[in-house]
Order: C-alpha cells, then structure tokens, then sequence
C-alpha cells in the first residue's frame, strides 16, 4: 500500500525534524529491503562520490546502521537537503525519497506501516507522519480570480493531505465575508 508524506508537518507550523523523521523511517524500513540508492542532487563542492548504490547487509538487523551511515553521508555532504534516497526488496520500492521531502513516500504493507508508526511514536513523532495515498483529496483550483478560472479550465487541481484537508474544511466554514 502506498504512503504520502503529511507534509504539514515540515511546514513550520507544526515543526517535526526532518532529519529525524528520515533517520527513523530509514531505520525502520530497512530490516524490509536488500538493496539501496542514494544520490546527493545538491553535493558540497569538492564531494566525491555524489551517488552510492548496492546490496544492503545481509543481516537484517545489520541494515538499519548501514542506512543511518548512509543518511549521514548525505546531509553531511549535501548543501541543501535535496537528494535521493531508495531502499527496496527485490521486487518493491518501500522507501522513495526522490528529491525533496513534499515527494517523499513509502510503499509498506500494513503490517509494516504499524510497526514503523510504534517506531515513531516511540522517538516522539506523530503515528500520522504518512498517511495512505487514496486518503489524499484532488478539487479543481479553487479561488475566484480570472487567473483562477483560467487553471481550473485547464484541469489544474489542487490536491491536500488528510490535514491540510481538514484545515482547508474548516478555513472554508470560517471565512469572513
């Protein structure tokens, strides 16, 4: 099953760490894959190499330090943090960051999904860091002005994450007119 990333949580507003949300997924999904990718996509000047890619440990429990090695190379050698990072089994993607954390989602059973939710939960993150793709809610653009009318003729949508809905719903229901 596929999970997008809430990302109301980097906004600023409700500030969880990126750094340490990518530290404990990565960790936590790990045990899960046999293999990995990681490219730095903004590299500090001089950083060599700028993309790693192979087998992760044979020892399950050996591939969740592999991977914080790994995440540790690329924020230490990344300027800004946008990179890739993919770690799969043999035939799925289960962790997919592919440039910046607004992409970021996972691909886990839900059995998966509940042990890497106690594995945020008991780091301090909130179980609904992801939430399941088909919970995700497309409209057509909103809004009034002409520029507005052109998009939503053109077949933009605007698309929010489960909270961002709930905050849309409720901003909508309490608009000063």
């Amino acid at each position: 099953m596929w999970y997008g990333v809430e990302v109301d949580y980097f906004d600023g507003v409700r500030s969880v760490d990126l750094e340490e949300a990518l530290r404990v997924t990565a960790r936590a999904v790990a045990p899960w894959c046999n293999r990995y990718r990681a490219k730095l996509l903004a590299p500090r000047q001089g950083t060599t190499p700028t993309e790693k890619e192979g087998p992760l440990p044979q020892d399950p429990e050996a591939r969740a330090p592999f991977v914080e090695d790994i995440i540790t190379w690329i924020l230490a050698s990344s300027e800004v943090p946008t990179f890739c990072l993919r770690l799969w089994d043999e035939a799925t993607v289960k962790f997919e960051y592919p440039d910046e954390y607004t992409e970021w989602h996972l691909n886990l059973t839900p059995e998966e999904f509940s042990a890497l939710q106690e594995a945020w939960q008991a780091h301090g993150l909130p179980p609904d860091l992801f939430y399941p793709i088909e919970q995700g809610r497309c409209i057509p653009w909103p809004g009034q002005r002409w520029w507005d009318k052109v998009l939503r003729r053109l077949g933009v949508q605007k698309c929010f994450t489960p909270r961002q809905w709930t905050q849309y719903l409720y901003e909508r229901e309490n608009e000063v007119e």
